[in-house]
């Protein structure tokens, strides 16, 4: 990709989230707060400072990269607020619910909010081998998978990042990033 069109769709990305992060609380709907905005926010710009490893292409033959949030979850009216004429990767964005562990595979980036976190061992297992981005919400869970974990400390949305697991799952994960998280043991 030449650089002009990628700062150009960078520059639209850092727009579009600015904002979502600006509009009021009542614009996202009954279910959404700032806090969902915000989580919504930090996934998107998960694309921007993680490198994936490369699937096969009979994996993904619409070449979409897909953002799925497993379950019903709030984050999702925002994560849909999200252009979707941006490409992440040289692909087309999709923001996704799956209800079902089967389904999960399909992701390149899949939100396991606290409610579906009883599933992250089953969902490790449908996903094993496959390049995605496992995000949850409760810190310091037993390691199940998770590689980032999006979590509230105090007034603040903070990160943890299971480095070596990423890293043995193929994924670069930029220093800028990880300047903001928290690196935790793996704990397999």
């Amino acid at each position: 990709m030449n650089t002009i069109s990628s700062v150009v769709k960078r520059s639209a990305l850092a727009a579009s989230l600015t904002f979502l992060l600006a509009l009021p609380a009542q614009a996202y709907g009954a279910h959404a707060t700032p806090n969902h905005e915000l989580r919504a926010a930090y996934l998107a710009r998960f694309t921007e400072f993680i490198d994936w490893p490369p699937e096969p292409e009979a994996d993904n033959p619409n070449k979409t990269f897909a953002i799925c949030v497993f379950g019903d979850d709030p984050i999702l009216t925002p994560l849909a607020r999200l252009p979707q004429l941006l490409r992440v990767q040289g692909r087309q964005l999709e923001i996704r619910r799956v209800d079902r562990i089967d389904d999960v595979d399909t992701c390149q980036l899949l939100y396991v909010p606290a409610a579906g976190e009883s599933h992250l061992g089953r969902i490790k297992q449908q996903i094993d081998k496959r390049p995605v981005l496992l995000v949850n919400e409760t810190p310091s869970l037993p390691f199940r998978g998770q590689l980032i974990t999006l979590f509230n400390d105090g007034d603040r949305l903070r990160l943890e990042v299971h480095l070596q697991a990423a890293q043995n799952a193929g994924f670069k994960i930029t220093a800028r990033l990880l300047k903001l998280a928290i690196i935790v043991d793996d704990r397999e």
